[in-house]
């Protein structure tokens, strides 16, 4: 199920350019490429957070964190809305939802042409 609705939701209401970007290209990916060997959305090793997003099939999400001590937890949810409201408490000892986290370092890292193949 891609995440069309969301994506109407936001429009007009993009803090930044980055936060556009982001959302034009992955509701692309999702309405137009499959991805059954993932797309990596964001490694660990490009934030100070290790944070990880893979994008599995179509609209589905896995987030973890590449932290010792940490690598065991991941979040998995079966949509881009539900990813965004991940809590990442078990990853940054925090609350903050994905979307939050992902607007506090303004989507920098995020990676678009990444496959796990």
């Amino acid at each position: 199920m891609c995440d069309k609705e969301l994506y109407e939701e936001m429009q007009g209401h993009f803090l930044t350019a980055e936060e556009e970007t982001f959302f034009d290209t992955i509701i692309y990916k999702e309405l137009n490429e499959f991805a059954p060997s993932f797309d990596v959305i964001m490694l660990e090793d490009d934030n100070a957070d290790s944070i990880y997003i893979v994008r599995c099939y179509y609209a589905e999400y896995k987030i973890g964190c590449g932290k010792e001590g940490r690598r065991d937890s991941s979040e998995y949810a079966l949509s881009l809305k539900d990813a965004l409201e991940v809590d990442m408490f078990q990853f940054l000892d925090r609350h903050i939802s994905l979307k939050d986290w992902l607007r506090s370092i303004n989507y920098e890292g995020i990676r678009y042409d990444r496959r796990a193949e």
